[in-house]
């Protein structure tokens, strides 16, 4: 999948995934729109396929941002870093879909 930014520049999704080791499934019937966990095969990162196109993007974004904290997170953190966290994985997605992220 290639990205188009507003800034003009092409990012390939693919490309992304591959260089951080981790694989982006479309999945039917998942009761949430994603999650990304580890397996002894590497991150898997999967989205739901009810979501728009975009939407899935910007999920998979929210993903991948989760997967570069994940060394930063402490294993039993309270609710305030979780919504911390979310709120920048959030954030990410929105800077990388407006093509402001350098």
């Amino acid at each position: 999948m290639i990205l188009l930014l507003q800034t003009g520049r092409r990012v390939d999704l693919e490309v992304l995934a591959e260089a951080l080791d981790l694989t982006i499934y479309i999945d039917t019937a998942m009761p949430v729109d994603g999650t990304a966990f580890w397996t002894r095969l590497g991150w898997r990162i999967h989205v739901s396929d009810a979501l728009e196109p975009k939407a899935q993007l910007r999920t998979a974004l929210h993903e991948i941002k989760h997967v570069i904290d994940h060394g930063m997170r402490a294993p039993r953190r309270s609710a305030k870093d979780h919504m911390h966290f979310e709120y920048l994985a959030d954030l990410f997605a929105e800077l990388v879909l407006a093509g402001t992220a350098t």
